[in-house]
């Protein structure tokens, strides 16, 4: 949920927040893995624990609304990328559910 209160119009416009392949420009270098066995974006709208098993309650309790995602490997550099946009039903519980989770703590490499 942006902080203007506005929200995906359907599970359509969230999908096509994920970039498709094939991909162009600076992204140009990244390809689908297809290891999930889906070409393109896949969705989840049932429940977070069928996004992300185990870390689910944070996000069911706080509004989650569903998820869509792709990833993506960068085979000269041999990198991958996993793309997730999680739609909450509002911005606090988006924050509260990162934070219960403990996805806002950010790493190093």
């Amino acid at each position: 949920i942006p902080l203007d209160g506005s929200a995906p119009a359907g599970d359509a416009e969230l999908v096509a927040l994920v970039p498709r392949p094939p991909l162009s420009g600076a992204l140009a270098p990244w390809t689908e893995n297809l290891a999930d066995n889906i070409q393109g974006p896949w969705l989840t709208t049932t429940s977070a624990w069928d996004w992300i098993d185990g870390s689910g309650v944070p996000f069911d309790d706080n509004g989650f609304d569903a998820v869509a995602g792709e990833k993506y490997d960068n085979g000269a550099q041999g990198w991958t990328l996993v793309l997730e946009v999680v739609n909450m039903k509002t911005t606090r519980g988006a924050e509260t559910a990162f934070r219960q989770a403990g996805w806002d703590q950010g790493s190093r490499l």
